[in-house]
């Protein structure tokens, strides 16, 4: 039977009264760092920029902040890698360090991995490279120029001086998760996803995303094991269109059987069929409908009415860069009062920064929609509201306090009780497959984790804690919230006052 978004969701559901025993197998962790056996890494420079933008100014984009340089170099390169996916602190333990990345992840375990492909790099030669986070260096796979390659995988075809692959290794999550894992390895995209524009932009680059990459080609210029790696999305840094007549491209020789090799985390791997045909579905490129409809029409519920939400004053300038730096998931909430205008400045930045994605192929607010719940801020109703986010505007759909219920929905995480707003992300799994087929549900997964990257930041620039949650029983969430059967709770992020702040 043909994996379908309503299939595979459903299919990876989880039940109160139907969960099985999972003891993780220690002795086959996988490893969180991807490496190359016989391969030299070559270590990137730790340099910050000369300019260094505000949080505000980032979200503002896409045009660079004045007095960065135009040029792609390896230092700003460096920067974007470092920000967008860097290690942000080492925590020193009996049992080993464990390296805080720039970006949430499910469980830590970072499934996500980057390549770049360079033409025009001052002070980097001409290749495709994987970055090493855990090192902070880039491993070079191939040394000839690869633009057009890269650009070939593309759907459409796009040149670019710098091409960044974003793949999943999906056994990273399985390891812990089992059939579920792909929910966060493509949440876990979107997260890192979102961080590279938002650093690119940091950096005064015009960057795009491109959602849709020939996989099977893809696979062969990187050089991954396409049975362990997938590839997500890639995004075209200073992109350029391809000019007809380039002459034929020929597919990329292929790398040592090494470097496919490096794509296996751990000795005791197990493939799950339900995540296998799910990638094979989804690997089929769809067209697109001309103007798609916002999700938020297709949820089966709505409001009586829309209100447009106030802008706010409480907006802090903070650094972009020490913003990404310091951000935590960070759960210690406390039933204390989430200021108003607090309230409003962390609604305002998600506005403002997801604005970027409307013009991408498929918009973000055509595949994922938004609600909130809301309680503890002074002069707003608790309840839950649907979230037109491009449109900055809401609209009630239930009374009263709901943290609660949903900290139970959530596998019984009773923190989330304390938190004063619960960001919601929701989808039609119908909708998704008919507009686009299996590749509807990356889209809309992907959307969701970027949407709750921003969200994380905007809570880290206000001091307040927040922290994402995946883990939940799907059908009483769809019973708390008045859901019909194909629309789904694919992602919750809470924020609000913690200890310690």
């Amino acid at each position: 039977m043909k994996a379908t978004c309503r299939s595979y969701h459903d299919a990876t559901s989880y039940d109160r009264h139907a969960m099985g025993a999972h003891r993780l197998d220690w002795a086959g962790q996988p490893s969180v760092c991807k490496s190359y056996a016989g391969m030299t890494v070559l270590p990137l420079p730790r340099i910050g920029l000369a300019v260094r933008p505000s949080f505000q100014q980032v979200l503002a984009g896409p045009a660079p902040a004045p007095g960065l340089p135009t040029g792609l170099t390896v230092d700003r390169l460096s920067f974007v890698f470092g920000t967008a996916y860097g290690v942000t602190a080492v925590s020193r333990a009996a049992a080993g360090d464990f390296f805080y990345r720039s970006v949430p992840s499910a469980g830590a375990l970072f499934p996500v991995e980057l390549y770049v492909a360079v033409s025009d790099v001052a002070g980097l030669a001409q290749g495709l490279y994987h970055y090493d986070g855990q090192r902070f260096g880039l491993c070079r796979l191939r040394g000839e120029d690869v633009t057009a390659v890269a650009a070939k995988c593309l759907v459409p075809p796009v040149a670019a001086a710098a091409t960044i692959f974003v793949t999943g290794i999906v056994f990273r999550s399985a390891w812990k998760y089992r059939k579920r894992a792909l929910r966060y390895v493509l949440l876990d995209a979107g997260h890192v996803l979102e961080n590279l524009m938002m650093s690119l932009r940091a950096a005064g680059f015009v960057a795009a995303v491109r959602h849709d990459v020939d996989a099977a080609l893809a696979g062969r210029l990187l050089g991954y094991d396409p049975g362990r790696e997938i590839c997500l999305a890639a995004v075209c840094v200073l992109p350029r269109p391809v000019v007809a007549g380039d002459g034929a491209t020929p597919d990329p020789a292929p790398l040592p059987s090494a470097v496919a090799a490096a794509s296996q985390m751990s000795a005791n791997e197990i493939s799950y069929p339900e995540i296998r045909d799910m990638v094979h579905a989804a690997a089929r490129l769809p067209g697109h409908p001309a103007a798609p409809a916002p999700m938020h029409a297709h949820l089966g519920i709505g409001p009586p009415s829309w209100h447009s939400l106030e802008a706010s004053e409480a907006m802090p300038d903070a650094d972009f860069a020490s913003v990404v730096r310091r951000r935590r998931s960070r759960r210690n909430f406390v039933s204390s009062n989430l200021p108003e205008e607090s309230f409003r400045a962390l609604l305002q930045w998600v506005h403002r920064a997801l604005q970027h994605g409307t013009a991408e192929t498929p918009p973000f607010g055509s595949t994922v929609a938004a609600g909130l719940l809301v309680q503890h801020v002074p002069g707003v109703n608790a309840g839950f509201y649907l979230w037109d986010i491009a449109q900055h505007r809401w609209g009630g759909i239930q009374p009263g306090r709901l943290h609660a219920a949903m900290a139970a929905v959530c596998l019984d995480q009773q923190w989330l009780s304390h938190a004063a707003v619960h960001l919601l992300l929701l989808a039609n799994l119908v909708r998704l497959d008919q507009a686009w087929g299996a590749r509807g549900y990356p889209y809309a997964m992907v959307a969701a984790g970027r949407i709750a990257q921003v969200f994380y930041l905007a809570a880290t620039a206000l001091k307040l804690g927040c922290c994402g949650v995946g883990a939940l029983f799907d059908g009483e969430a769809k019973s708390l919230l008045g859901l019909p059967t194909d629309t789904a709770l694919l992602y919750l992020a809470a924020a609000g006052p913690v200890k310690n702040a």
